[in-house]
């Protein structure tokens, strides 16, 4: 479970920067 929220995390992070 853990794996399926990080997965969600790291992604959103990825596309703030990338903003």
């Amino acid at each position: 479970m853990m794996v399926s929220i990080k997965l969600p995390m790291m992604m959103m992070i990825v596309l703030m920067i990338l903003l």
